[in-house]
């Protein structure tokens, strides 16, 4: 890992975007999850 001080805006910006797309992935993934859930029944 660098140190954040290393990072250049550019560089923070897309690791901010990546954690955005990761944690809208990650909640698309529980509801469909959820969603399975209630067809099983």
């Amino acid at each position: 890992m660098k140190e954040v001080g290393t990072l250049t805006q550019e560089e923070c910006s897309n690791i901010e975007e990546l954690l955005e797309k990761k944690i809208a992935l990650e909640n698309l993934l529980k509801i469909l999850s959820e969603s399975q859930e209630i067809y099983k029944k």
